[in-house]
């Protein structure tokens, strides 16, 4: 029978008791290359975990960075759209070209109505001043006493649009025209309005990505994260202000249905 070293490991405690174990030696060696590669392994994994965070920050980033390159593009393909009527048809001054393009909506959609409906549609003018009034008058909306809808000469702000992505994260796209000479600055600010009634304040990252200073047109895209509260995603509204001018005064205030 062959014999098989052992070693022993005893612990004596100061008030004179002792514990041993016998164990092999390959065991012992084996627990201290544990005890060696241990902390290596720990740092190789927090490496790991890091550089995994790290990839998926910037993929993050360049996801975002796209998303927003494709709304500058909307907005481009948009504007180009209108360019390209405007010299299909160069001869013709503009409001001309606006006037007959508003009859021809207009006829299409007399045309498009049956007999009853068509004698109904010259009073849709009042029909719509009523709506108006009624809206200005209600609790929700532009024209509600805590956010009236205010449109300036200060700036012209167009092709707005209020998208949900990421399930927590809001992307506000629109379009800034200086509608006088010299230099436009100001700020874009947003307030998410819920279906519950609360009003939150929405957060841009970065904080001065609202800000602009522009000499003629500038496509201004923001994302902020959803605040707390905001907990029904059906129904929510943004009213998206802009402030301006030598004294900061709101130049443009209205309110957006969040696309989902």
């Amino acid at each position: 029978m062959k014999y098989s070293e052992r070693l022993s490991l005893v612990i004596i405690r100061e008030d004179g008791r002792r514990q041993s174990w016998r164990l092999r030696r390959v065991w012992l060696h084996t627990l201290l290359a544990s005890l060696l590669l241990f902390p290596c392994l720990v740092g190789g994994l927090s490496w790991l975990c890091y550089d995994i965070w790290r990839e998926n920050r910037l993929l993050h980033n360049e996801l975002l960075r796209l998303e927003n390159e494709g709304e500058a593009m909307e907005g481009k393909l948009e504007r180009l759209e209108q360019v390209s009527v405007l010299l299909e048809e160069s001869s013709v001054p503009g409001r001309d070209i606006l006037t007959r393009a508003l009859a021809q909506s207009d006829i299409g959609d007399a045309a498009s109505l049956p007999a009853g409906e068509a004698t109904t549609s010259s009073a849709a003018p009042d029909n719509e001043d009523a709506a108006m009034k009624e809206r200005m008058a209600s609790d929700e909306g532009p024209g509600h006493a805590d956010f009236p809808a205010i449109k300036g000469d200060y700036v012209a702000v167009d092709n707005v649009r209020v998208r949900l992505v990421h399930n927590r994260m809001l992307r506000i796209a629109l379009d800034l025209r200086n509608t006088r000479e010299g230099r436009a600055e100001g700020e874009v600010a947003a307030v998410l309005a819920t279906p519950e009634g609360k009003r939150l304040p929405l957060k841009f990252s970065p904080s001065d990505v609202g800000k602009f200073s522009i000499l003629r047109f500038k496509r201004a895209v923001m994302s902020a994260n959803l605040p707390k509260g905001a907990d029904n995603l059906n129904g929510m509204q943004v009213v998206l202000e802009v402030r301006g001018g030598a004294k900061n005064a709101v130049v443009f205030r209205n309110i957006f249905a969040v696309e989902q």
